[in-house]
């Protein structure tokens, strides 16, 4: 679970998951102080693209960008698509699902310039 919710929030949303093992990315110190606030943020993103199953928060950029990195690696959709819905609600929208359209399987994709002096190379 990756959240900034209340523990007693985190606590009982694990009590309600009694069949499903509840993890929780906890940085140490070391790597708070070495990776800070932002670099932890992207080491549990990481962490939730990768993930069997994901769940997110409706109308989260951060749960936006999880989707789109979970769909890139191939995830199956019905894995990567849940929602929490906000208080009170049973039901909500779900995440937007674009499709990501890869062009032909052939196509080169390399940065070309026709001035040489120009190219960037990878």
């Amino acid at each position: 679970v990756s959240t900034d919710a209340p523990l007693h929030e985190y606590e009982k949303l694990k009590s309600q998951m009694d069949t499903i093992e509840v993890v929780q990315f906890k940085p140490s110190k070391d790597i708070m102080e070495k990776f800070k606030d932002g670099g932890c943020a992207i080491i549990d993103q990481i962490i939730c693209s990768h993930a069997r199953y994901f769940i997110g928060s409706y109308e989260s950029t951060f749960t936006f960008r999880i989707q789109e990195e979970r769909e890139i690696m191939g995830f199956p959709l019905k894995d990567t698509f849940d929602m929490l819905c906000p208080d009170g609600q049973e039901k909500c929208e779900k995440g937007s699902q674009w499709k990501i359209e890869w062009g032909k399987p052939d196509q080169d994709w390399s940065l070309q310039s026709t001035d040489k002096s120009q190219r960037v190379e990878l």
